[in-house]
Formats: C-alpha cells, structure tokens, sequence
C-alpha cells in the first residue's frame, strides 16, 4: 500500500507541490518509523516524541503559505502537530479487526474524492482515490480473512496520509465537518476509550482491548459485522457531512446534530449489548 499510494502520487499532477512533499515526508518518515517499531519494538516515550519529530519536520509543507499575528501562526502549528501525532496513533489503535483500516480508508478516500471534485480542491479530488484504491487492492488480503496486515508501517503511513489531506481540506476553506466526518469514528472510539480508561485509573498508554470496536467483537459479534457496522457508520457520517458543505446554519446544525448522534449511538451499542445478555447466574 505504501509504494502504490506513492507511485498514484507520483503521477498525479492536481496534487500541487507542498501537498505532494507533505504527504511523501509524513508518510514515507511514520512509515520508517513503524517498520522499526515491527521489527524491534520501541518505548512509548520514545515513539512518540520520533512522530513528533516527523511531524515538526512536515508542518513547512502542511503549512505552506500561511499567514496572520505570530500567535495565529503559533496556535496553527501546535494544532497540526497535536494532530497529525494524534491522527496517526488512533489509526494505529483503531487497526485491530480484519479489515477495519481499510473500511476507514475507502470511506475517507471516496467521500473527499466527492467532495473535491464538487468543490474543486484538486488534492482531495485526486489524493481520495488513491488512497482508497490502495484500500480496494489491499482489501483481499485483510478481509473477510487477514492473511496479511498492515503493521505498524502500513498504519503510520496511512495514517499520515488522510490526517495531511484532512489538513489541506480544511485550508482550502472546507466545512470542517465536512473533512472530519469521515474520520470521526475512528476518532470518538480512540478519545471514548483513553478517557474512560484514564477515569478508571488504567494506563492508557500501555496495549489494550477496550476499544468500542474491540468490545462488540467479546459480546460475540464477528469481525466482519463488526467491521461492515463500522464501515457503515464512517459512510453515513459522511454523507452527513457532505450536507455541510452549501447548507445554511440551521441545516448544518441539524446535519451536526444526525453526525453526533449516529457516532452516539455507535459507542452505546457495546453498554445496550451487555444489558442484554444474560447474566451468569441467569445462564
């Protein structure tokens, strides 16, 4: 998925010259990285502060252009670096049942090549498709049954690739939800499961199986329904989102509103699980 994602942009003339070194320095630099980390395992602290790094060294690109007051510029900065770091860790997270990274990446990719040919921002319109073509190639091998997977460095990489883009979509005048419907599962299910662990007194940092996703699949659901809810989930967040793009304010509340709620019920649906199985005693 790396080299054929690279090689689409190599040849892809609409995504302009900073997007292009963006993408390739996030991706190809988390991709690095992650391959170090399959092959020899590296400290939290230490993996961190490396995407860090990564990251700082891809903000002149994400960032290219960028003017205002030096604390607008300040305040741009540390927010793109929170989120391509964080961006990056909840895919990583969120890659634990077969072919769940792929769903989020197909839904991604085909919702901003919609959104980009719509509202000509070219990068989407031609970055979307060949990220979710990687997916559909990769897709045979990871689901129903993985025989491959993604590794750390396939999920570094893609993981840097759609939090770059969904930068670039929301400097290039996008309704943010727009961008970030898309992403949104991936996302409320990382941040749900790190709060609710930190509340517990758990070490959020260390490997668990907590995760909205992972919880449905010990209530008994496969992988694959779990990964089709999922999927389905991340599409219909976007099709909500796409309504923001032209609608007006009491519209865009209203698409907000069917957005947050359809991610609500998706994290209640592991809690409404439990309450119906039949206790131990029961049984």
């Amino acid at each position: 998925m790396v080299l054929g994602v690279l090689c689409g942009l190599a040849v892809a003339p609409a995504v302009g010259g900073s997007v292009k070194v963006a993408l390739v320095v996030a991706g190809l630099g988390l991709a690095v990285l992650g391959l170090l980390d399959d092959l020899r395992s590296i400290a939290v602290g230490t993996r961190l502060v490396l995407q860090g790094v990564v990251a700082g060294l891809t903000l002149p690109w994400v960032l290219h252009g960028l003017t205002g007051a030096t604390a607008w510029e300040g305040l741009c900065v540390a927010v793109v670096l929170v989120w391509l770091v964080g961006y990056v860790n909840a895919f990583n997270f969120m890659d634990g049942i077969n072919g769940i990274a792929v769903g989020q990446v197909l839904v991604a990719g085909v919702a901003w090549f919609a959104i980009g040919h719509w509202q000509h921002v070219g990068p989407l319109a031609t970055a979307g498709p060949i990220v979710a073509g990687a997916a559909v190639g990769f897709l045979p091998y990871n689901f129903p049954v993985a025989r491959v997977f993604l590794g750390d460095v396939g999920s570094y990489f893609l993981g840097a690739m759609l939090a770059v883009l969904a930068v670039e979509g929301v400097r290039a005048g996008l309704a943010p939800e727009a961008v970030l419907a898309p992403l949104s599962l991936y996302l409320v299910d990382t941040a749900s499961t790190l709060v609710r662990r930190m509340v517990h007194g758990e070490r959020w940092f260390e490997a668990h199986r907590d995760h909205t996703y992972q919880r449905l699949v010990r209530h008994g659901m496969s992988h694959t329904v779990v990964t089709v809810l999922a999927t389905t989930t991340m599409a219909v967040t976007s099709l909500l989102g796409m309504g923001t793009v032209r609608a007006g304010v009491a519209e865009r509340i209203l698409l907000d509103t069917g957005i947050a709620l359809t991610l609500a019920l998706y994290l209640a649906l592991p809690t409404v699980l439990a309450r119906r199985s039949p206790s131990p005693a029961a049984g």
